[in-house]
């Protein structure tokens, strides 16, 4: 079982650790809730051994290709 989450230039996200006896995230527009979320979800594909498709969908959500 985790018992602290850590993520890094991820997103909004720079620096964050995060004991992992949460139940809610809670914070002001654009602080990076959505992307504590999504690597959650990456990191229970990881778990669940599908996390090609998990990235696929951390990386391009609408399942649109990004501008280039």
């Amino acid at each position: 079982m985790l018992s602290t989450l850590a993520i890094a230039n991820y997103r909004s996200l720079r620096d964050l650790i995060v004991p992992l006896r949460l139940n809610i995230v809670t914070g002001p527009i654009r602080s990076g809730k959505s992307s504590v979320r999504r690597v959650l979800r990456v990191l229970a594909a990881t778990a669940r051994g599908s996390v090609i498709a998990s990235l696929a969908r951390a990386i391009c959500p609408h399942g649109k290709r990004p501008a280039r």
